[in-house]
């Protein structure tokens, strides 16, 4: 059985929850601003372009579209505590949750043969995933 947890640089889990509020204080509002002027100006040099694909790019991206439906006037420190405001927070939360998981299924999955055989052969350890490359390698355990 492998278990692979999250653990940040203090050594202990960090809960997903915990990861979404520092975004807001290191300028993810702006950062909401700086892609809607982007994609606006975008839009306005290119009329006949589809609307920005919530599910690809650099607009997929976790916050952008939790926020979509919030107008930029309302992307304000101000209106943090407005209901659609925190509406856009928790989904932020759970998306953020959820891609977590993801990753710790994809690493567990990349880890199996290599943590496999290392058991087998009776070694125990902390493994380190290189996963750089087209084939992922166990660097050390």
């Amino acid at each position: 059985m492998i278990d692979v947890r999250l653990v940040s640089r203090q050594g202990h889990s960090t809960p997903p929850d915990a990861i979404a509020s520092p975004p807001l204080q290191l300028g993810l509002l702006d950062e909401l601003r700086e892609m809607r002027e982007i994609s606006e100006a975008y839009r306005a040099s290119f009329p006949d372009a589809p609307e920005e694909d919530l599910a690809s790019g650099i607009f997929q991206s976790i916050g952008y579209k939790e926020f979509a439906a919030l107008p930029t006037s309302e992307l304000t420190a101000e209106a943090k505590d407005a209901p659609p405001f925190r509406q856009a927070i928790d989904r932020m939360k759970v998306a953020t949750r959820q891609y977590a998981k993801s990753q710790v299924k994809w690493i567990a999955g990349k880890l199996k043969d290599a943590v496999d055989e290392r058991v087998r052969s009776d070694h125990e350890g902390l493994f380190l995933l290189d996963a750089t490359g087209e084939r992922p390698a166990v660097l050390h355990g």
